[in-house]
């Protein structure tokens, strides 16, 4: 898709800054992210299908399976969007998270606290992620804003 002859901007990276008292302060970049590769590695749990009175088959969304494999698959998918995103980030090198190994990707926040990070800042790290992924009304209101600056007519002075 093109608009007036050209591809749309990509979103920029959010940037997320750690102070650090020596004045090293730490950033992360984090980047809008597609799923395409999360869904080649991570297969979408089916529910089972059951027999009901009658032959009726239906799938059973309560199945103790089932349940268990959409709450792995909902944790694999939140962490693959942190690590995704953090790929942005200059220097960033995970010890345990694998990228083609989904069962580690979870890892990220232990990691983050290993290495010195604060919950709380762990939070605006998560902040900054969910913000380069996602749309919010803010967002939107800055780009109406923009647009409508573009459009005032000039009133002519008299």
């Amino acid at each position: 898709m093109k608009i007036k002859g050209k591809m749309p901007d990509r979103p920029t990276p959010e940037i997320c800054v750690i102070p650090r008292p020596s004045g090293e302060d730490i950033v992360f970049r984090a980047r809008l992210i597609d799923y395409n590769r999360f869904k080649e590695l991570v297969k979408t749990p089916q529910p089972p299908l059951v027999t009901k009175a009658g032959g009726v088959k239906t799938e059973d969304y309560t199945d103790a399976t089932f349940v268990n494999a959409v709450s792995r698959f909902n944790t694999l998918r939140a962490a693959y969007m942190v690590i995704e995103s953090l790929k942005e980030t200059d220097g960033l090198e995970w010890e345990t998270v694998k990228d083609d190994d989904p069962d580690t990707w979870p890892n990220y926040e232990q990691e983050l606290l290993d290495a010195g990070l604060t919950q709380n800042e762990i939070n605006h790290i998560m902040g900054a992620v969910m913000n380069a992924n996602s749309m919010n009304e803010s967002r939107f209101e800055e780009a109406r804003e923009r647009f409508l600056r573009t459009q005032e007519v000039v009133a002519p002075q008299g």
